[in-house]
């Protein structure tokens, strides 16, 4: 039987890190959270630091932590590129890395969108005026689009923590994956369109989901 690898938990910890760092500061530059994650950046930077100065014995684990540090540090480089721009008043389309700005949406449109997929829309309410969508993505079948939907779960997660829903962990991927597989057939199959378009947007501390159609309507012919 091998033995386990004392670096498997410790390079994971970096990995979900880096993931959950980049949602945070894609969070940040959309302006739904007002502060960098300051805090969060020392604390894996200390962690990659000290796995790096870690003997491992095994190639694959240094080429692993090579890896991983070199993505944080071209991340690190784009981050400052972002916050440059954003100091200068250049952020806007075009830049590298750049993350579509929080849209207000005016008192008269202001109508309820779909529930959240989860239970964190009780959050308790902080900003009654607040409704920021900070990410979207389409998906024609999410059962098989399972890297960007992956992404989309994350953020959808992660999302959830920062606006205060106590009940987050207990959406799974699993349950989250066929909530919205199921949703998006029945929406292209009423709609008629290639594919559904989910935004995640952040409302009175909570969270929810709002879904509309997207991409060319399919003509119907004689039969359904």
């Amino acid at each position: 039987m091998p033995e386990p690898n004392p670096f498997d938990d410790e390079l994971n910890k970096i990995e979900i890190g880096i993931r959950q760092l980049k949602l945070q500061y894609d969070m940040f530059f959309s302006g739904v959270v007002p502060r960098q994650p300051h805090e969060v950046r020392k604390g894996l930077e200390i962690l990659i630091k000290v796995i790096g100065n870690s003997p491992m014995q095994r190639f694959a684990d240094r080429y692993r932590y090579n890896s991983l540090a070199a993505k944080y540090q071209t991340m690190v480089e784009l981050w400052n590129k972002m916050l440059r721009a954003k100091e200068e008043g250049r952020l806007r389309p075009g830049i590298p890395g750049f993350v579509e700005p929080v849209r207000r949406a005016p008192a008269e449109a202001a109508e309820p969108s779909e529930p959240a997929a989860g239970p964190a829309g009780a959050a308790a309410k902080r900003d009654p005026a607040a409704k920021a969508e900070f990410y979207r993505s389409s998906f024609a079948n999410p059962a098989v689009e399972d890297e960007s939907f992956r992404v989309f779960y994350d953020r959808y997660m992660e999302a959830n923590r920062l606006a205060g829903g106590e009940d987050v962990k207990r959406v799974s991927y699993k349950s989250f994956l066929k909530q919205i597989t199921a949703k998006t057939q029945a929406i292209r199959q009423k709609a008629g369109c290639d594919a559904v378009t989910y935004s995640i947007v952040v409302k009175n501390g909570g969270v929810s989901l709002k879904a509309i159609p997207a991409g060319q309507a399919r003509a119907k012919g004689g039969g359904k």
